[in-house]
């Protein structure tokens, strides 16, 4: 028992212990003002297979600690399975209809679409970034709003595919670790795009094993921790890490990506740290899209995201609900380069549909490897989600590629996805067999 005399000291010491507390873990859900923000784009990492979302294989120490110090989204989703529209969705905020970049080839991001780095420095954020792959370039306009932007690559001589106009990203972590460096206190905006674990897999002879992918996806945690390494000490800074699309590695009969749009080739990563660890440990379930990622940032930083066709995903940050709602992805590949259907997809809770010639539907809670259609036994949930396609594609004409001047056209439309089992029922399936006049 504690004697009248001492309890104002017991009740002072508790009150003081709570405030103690909430000084060292602050409130996922608050903005940071003061903030500066680090955004890490891993090209090609699919979700499964990290160790943060149960691959027991996986080699990244570095990315399970920042999942374990920060919130992990369990159900992320990409808007296109190939690198620059998707990126184009990850810097602006808006769904590939509105910005209008539908391949890797032939398009460009207009300057009327605002970039994330835009918004940032509009608001007095230094920017910079550093990319690892030539798709990236700043002439395709995804560099507006950078400062810096270091897309130092090169791309002449014997180029066959566009998977190997890459530098090793510890080329592009120093770089920007560099530019930060010389930031001082300044707040920054910064974006690092490694295009490991992108084929060709060809990870560092300590990475290697049975499994070329996951040596690749070793090797970029190491990359990811080198960056985190050189930062250290800045204490306001907010931390996403996620990825621009997956990988098939032949689970429907595709082994890269760009053709289909099952969930091993749009589910992505998403990693959130925040100053002090708050909301270390939060897992958030529910479905959340690519162009929510801008929409957070710019929101935790206290500035608007308005004209974004994501959402804030602040209030699930501290435990509060993601609002129930679907997500739009998409792939213009097989039409731009097979004359085949383009494919569209749409991921909500329980359910997933893939608009193609033959219609899929999946049901999650009992098929999350997407192996059995029930499109034939769901045809209310078929019809809802087609009509939710239609509503926002619209009826307007699909854009055809721009010419792409040089010698360059031949090198990036070959090698960029290739299937191994084109017998395969899940390829027969969903692989558009109309052609399109």
């Amino acid at each position: 028992m504690i004697e009248a005399s001492l309890r104002p000291i017991a009740v002072f010491l508790l009150a003081l212990s709570a405030i103690l507390t909430a000084c060292r873990r602050p409130s996922a859900s608050a903005t940071c003002a003061d903030c500066s923000v680090l955004l890490v784009s891993i090209d090609t990492l699919r979700a499964d297979r990290l160790p943060a979302y149960g691959y027991a294989k996986g080699r990244t120490p570095r990315l399970d600690a920042l999942a374990r110090r920060g919130i992990v989204f369990e159900e992320a989703y990409s808007h296109c399975p190939l690198t620059l529209p998707a990126h184009a969705s990850l810097l602006t905020g808006l769904l590939p209809p509105r910005h209008g970049v539908r391949d890797n080839v032939g398009f460009t991001l207009e300057q009327e679409h605002r970039t994330l780095a835009a918004r940032f420095k509009a608001a007095g954020f230094r920017t910079g970034g550093a990319v690892s792959a030539f798709v990236l370039r700043r002439q395709t306009g995804i560099a507006e709003g950078f400062e810096e932007y270091d897309d130092a690559l090169e791309s002449e001589g014997a180029v066959e595919s566009l998977a190997a106009v890459q530098r090793d990203g510890a080329v592009a972590v120093d770089s920007l670790a560099r530019w930060i460096e010389g930031l001082a206190g300044a707040r920054f905006f910064a974006f690092l795009h490694l295009y490991e674990p992108h084929s060709p897999y060809s990870p560092p002879e300590r990475f290697r094993g049975a499994d070329p992918y996951d040596g690749e996806v070793a090797y970029v945690d190491e990359l990811v921790g080198r960056l985190i390494d050189r930062l250290k000490g800045r204490e306001r800074l907010i931390v996403a890490v996620t990825s621009d699309h997956g990988e098939g590695l032949g689970d429907h009969g595709e082994a890269e990506h760009g053709i289909f749009l099952y969930r091993e080739a749009v589910r992505i990563p998403l990693l959130l740290r925040l100053p002090r660890d708050a909301g270390a440990g939060t897992r958030v379930a529910s479905p959340v899209a690519q162009v929510d990622i801008p929409a957070t940032l710019l929101d935790l930083a206290g500035l608007s995201a308005e004209g974004l066709d994501g959402i804030s995903l602040r209030p699930a940050l501290a435990g509060g609900d993601v609002p129930a709602r679907r997500v739009y992805s998409e792939t213009f590949y097989p039409r731009y380069h097979f004359g085949w259907s383009e494919l569209q997809a749409v991921t909500e809770g329980r359910f997933r549909f893939i608009r193609a010639p033959r219609p899929e539907l999946f049901d999650l809670l009992r098929d999350r490897g997407e192996k059995r259609n029930v499109a034939g036994d769901r045809s209310g949930a078929v019809a809802a989600m087609s009509d939710w396609l239609a509503r926002l594609t619209g009826a307007s004409d699909i854009a055809a590629p721009g010419e792409v001047p040089g010698p360059l056209p031949a090198r990036l439309r070959t090698g960029l996805t290739q299937c191994t089992n084109a017998n395969s029922v899940e390829f027969t399936q969903s692989m558009v067999l109309s052609t399109i006049v």
